[in-house]
């Protein structure tokens, strides 16, 4: 297959979906075998999770205080779903001192798969166990009792009924947190101890003793582990409070718990510890629950084993693995889909496939005529630039012929533009003239306006100060008489005052006199009061009279003041005007004499101007001449070449058999 018929096939849109389709089926095969692989080591891990084997041994509990309570009698408790015994068995209660509850690892999946035994087991790791307890007025026991030591993997309990085994389990429940009900009493109070031989005791208290041991190579053999010792206690009293101590150090209840879940014990789910009636209900359960809400033997087996952990996590792998399952089917069909049509499309495929040969083939045999005609072209080019570098030749002399010729117009062409710039200053100078001169007359119009405005506005200040000195005489006249009678009434009135003056002291004298008797004199009083009323009236009116005066003086005063100020202003403009409008006279008659210098420099001007003109349009034409010679010649050229092509071409075509003749040798020109 042709390398173009290869680029077709992986430029195909059909195939590149197909590949890309194949390409979704495998990597949709690869998840789903990691997700089973996935759900095998799970199944594997949860298969290899077994029980702890232990060792039987024996341990025998003090006796305790000949005194029993009532609760040393009492019925065990029954766990849920548990049916009530007919008789009560002997109460025999089983528990493992090793509290780690970790489950066993799985084994791992390689070493599965291989088969492949273990040159040598694994080291033993630490785990945690209870050595001793320690019981001090709890429930039947009385005074401190030290239950222990207990054997590193399994310990026994035995004793008739009432002997005190379910309280060596409720000493456990109460160090562990647990509340009273739990331990088949009302209230934590309960739990001291109470009997005919100790009814006072105020308080109660349990101590376990836990220890970190390593197995060793036998069962019977450990090793323990350096500064692991660990007590945890708890105090209960009368008033139901109750208090915790790790290591003899005050604790919380939180604080236990979770020192106990970091070293393994499983206060959640409780497994490590079963407590009365709790196997009869255990041996009772449904092999399966029916749904979520229910337990069963399967469920409860789970738990203990931890393999309910897994049960979300497979779930949720099972719903993954349906859901690229349907996403796998569906990229099947359409891969099948695809096939069929790519099969459908093999014809198409080879008739594409021929034409991509076809159109190959005459893009070869293309390129062979086109290099046959690059080759003639650029024969031709060789023969059109011959021609072109002897007419260049041509061209060249031509232009050194006319070398001078340029030489000389470039000249005049200077000349021309030096006597233009020459005449576009003296222009420009004519016009500036001209509009001094008509700012000139302008002005000249503005000071004989302005020249008549003030001799008239000054003939009015001489008028109006005229006015104002016959008003000022006329008010100094006034007041100069006003003045004399007003001394004269001044006189007047000191006289009357001297008058009234000593009429009041007759007055007085004769009130000092008369006191209750002066009805008849101040009639008389009144009577010269109402006679010196219009005197004292008119002297009031003539002191008005004299302030209007004086301030009608002053104000004519600084009339006249004003009007002189603006008559001397006046002048003065007046006088400037006058000196001003001379110096423009003086200036209008020198603008003639400069006009006329301008306008004989502008006519020399104009007069050469010409003469470099006529000379200009002669060099233009011999300039023009010269052009047209030299655009003949390329035409001429140009034609040539032309007629050269055409008859290349023609030969061509003689050559391949299209067209009989020319016949005979062609001429080139």
């Amino acid at each position: 297959m042709s390398d173009v018929r290869k680029r077709h096939l992986s430029e195909s849109p059909e195939l590149a979906d197909v590949q890309e389709k194949k390409r979704l089926r495998e990597d949709n095969s690869q998840t789903t075998d990691a997700i089973q692989t996935d759900l095998d080591a799970i199944s594997d891990e949860a298969t290899t999770m077994t029980p702890i084997t232990t060792a039987a041994d024996t341990a025998t509990t003090p006796q305790p205080s000949a005194q029993k309570d009532d609760q040393h009698t009492s019925q065990p408790s029954q766990a849920p779903h548990s049916p009530q015994p007919s008789s009560v068995p002997p109460r025999k209660v089983a528990f493992t001192p090793d509290t780690q509850s970790t489950p066993p690892q799985p084994q791992s999946q390689s070493q599965s798969q291989r088969g492949q035994p273990q040159d040598s087991p694994e080291p033993s790791k630490p785990r945690l166990v209870i050595t001793k307890m320690v019981l001090n007025n709890f429930k039947s026991y009385a005074g401190r009792q030290v239950i222990g030591p207990f054997h590193k993997s399994f310990s026994a309990i035995v004793g008739p009924n009432g002997s005190g085994k379910s309280n060596v389990i409720d000493s456990l429940l109460f160090v562990f947190g647990y509340r009273a009900n739990k331990m088949r009493q009302g209230k934590l109070s309960e739990l001291i101890h109470n009997s005919a031989k100790h009814p006072n005791c105020d308080s109660c208290s349990v101590e376990i003793h836990f220890q970190e041991i390593i197995d060793g190579d036998t069962p019977a053999a450990f090793d323990r582990v350096p500064n692991s010792k660990l007590v945890i206690s708890r105090f209960a009293y009368r008033n139901n409070s109750s208090k915790y101590y790790i290591n003899d150090k005050t604790s919380s209840f939180t604080e236990v718990t979770t020192l106990l879940r970091k070293r393994g014990i499983d206060l959640d789910h409780k497994r490590f510890l079963i407590l009365q009636g709790e196997v009869e209900s255990i041996a009772l359960m449904k092999p399966k629950a029916k749904d979520e809400n229910d337990d069963g033997l399967l469920e409860y087996l789970e738990d203990i084993i931890g393999t309910s952990k897994y049960k979300e996590p497979i779930e949720g792998a099972n719903e993954r693995l349906e859901a690229l399952n349907e996403e796998r089917m569906e990229k099947l069909n359409r891969v099948r889909y695809v096939g069929r049509e790519k099969d459908n499309l093999e014809d198409k495929k080879h008739e594409a496939e021929t034409y991509l040969e076809n159109e190959n083939e005459l893009a070869r045999q293309k390129n062979e005529l086109y290099q046959i005609f690059l080759y003639e072209a650029n024969e031709n080019i060789k023969t059109a630039t011959k021609a072109i570098e002897e007419l260049k030749l041509k061209l060249k002399e031509e232009q050194e012929n006319h070398k001078g010729i340029e030489n000389e117009i470039n000249e005049m062409n200077k000349t021309h533009s030096d006597a233009l710039d020459e005449y576009q200053v003296l222009s420009a100078k004519t016009d500036k003239i001209y509009k001094k001169h008509a700012k000139f007359e302008k002005e000249d119009v503005q000071i004989k306006e302005r020249k008549t405005h003030l001799e008239t506005k000054m003939e009015k200040a001489k008028t109006s100060m005229e006015t104002d000195r016959e008003a000022r005489n006329k008010a100094r006249d006034a007041i100069k008489t006003n003045g004399d009678d007003l001394t004269k009434r001044k006189k007047d009135i000191k006289e009357l005052e001297k008058q009234l003056k000593s009429e009041e002291k007759k007055l007085e004298e004769i009130n000092a006199e008369l006191k209750g008797k002066t009805d008849g004199f101040r009639a008389e009083i009144e009577e010269h009061q109402k006679e010196l009323a219009p005197w004292t009236a008119k002297i009031n009116e003539k002191k008005r009279a004299i302030d209007v005066k004086v301030s009608e003086r002053e104000i004519l005063a600084e009339k006249i003041s004003s009007g002189e100020k603006a008559v001397q202003n006046a002048e003065e403009q007046v006088k400037k005007v006058e000196d001003m409008r001379k110096l423009k006279r003086k200036e209008i008659k020198a603008v003639p004499k400069d006009l006329e210098n301008l306008r004989k420099a502008i006519a020399d001007l104009e007069m050469e101007l010409g003469g470099v003109t006529e000379k200009e349009t002669t060099l233009r034409s011999k300039v023009v001449t010269a052009r047209q010679k030299a655009d003949e010649a390329r035409a001429s050229m140009q034609q040539k070449q032309s007629q050269g092509k055409i008859l290349d071409s023609l030969l061509r075509m003689r050559d391949s058999g299209r067209i009989k003749g020319p016949h005979g040798q062609p001429r080139r020109h």
